[in-house]
């Protein structure tokens, strides 16, 4: 519990409250029945583990813990970030950006329509189909995993007069 402390007032020093990370329940491991360790070098018996996940939109505070976590380390903590080392940001706000996206594809495909529609020497009529294709989500480059490029491929046919 005493690490646990240590760790939450850390992350409130960065600015981080609460609601941008969860306690998990502790996790005990019982050494006494791996069978890939020796028994007689056990250190040992019951080794317990709690995580703190931190999920947050506070990207800098975030960050700036990040960088200063082997503070922690000089108390005991281990540091574990996911899988691959990495924090890993996710972009929510999809449904806020969703209209206006679709609109400019549409309004993109429109002069497409037209360039297509004055290079055959006919006019651009009425739609007669549109689906919108899936949205993707990506970074926008290594090391600006925080950035993302949003995406979304819309199919429109017009008639042509």
């Amino acid at each position: 519990i005493e690490k646990t402390d240590i760790t939450v007032n850390f992350l409130n020093e960065y600015g981080l409250s609460d609601e941008d990370f969860t306690i998990q329940a502790p996790k005990i491991t019982d050494n006494s029945v791996n069978p890939y360790i020796d028994k007689d070098r056990i250190s040992y018996k019951y080794i317990g583990k709690v995580t703190v996940m931190v999920r947050s939109g506070k990207i800098e505070a975030v960050k700036n813990a990040n960088k200063d976590s082997l503070k922690l380390a000089g108390d005991g903590i281990t540091i574990n970030q996911d899988y691959d080392g990495m924090m890993n940001f996710e972009f929510t706000g999809l449904n806020g950006i969703k209209p206006e996206m679709i609109a400019e594809a549409t309004k993109n495909a429109r002069l497409a329509a037209e360039q297509f529609a004055r290079d055959s020497g006919s006019k651009v009529g009425k739609i007669k189909n549109a689906t919108q294709g899936l949205f993707s989500i990506d970074n926008a480059a290594a090391g600006l995993e925080e950035r993302k490029k949003v995406r979304v491929v819309t199919t429109v046919e017009y008639l042509l007069k």
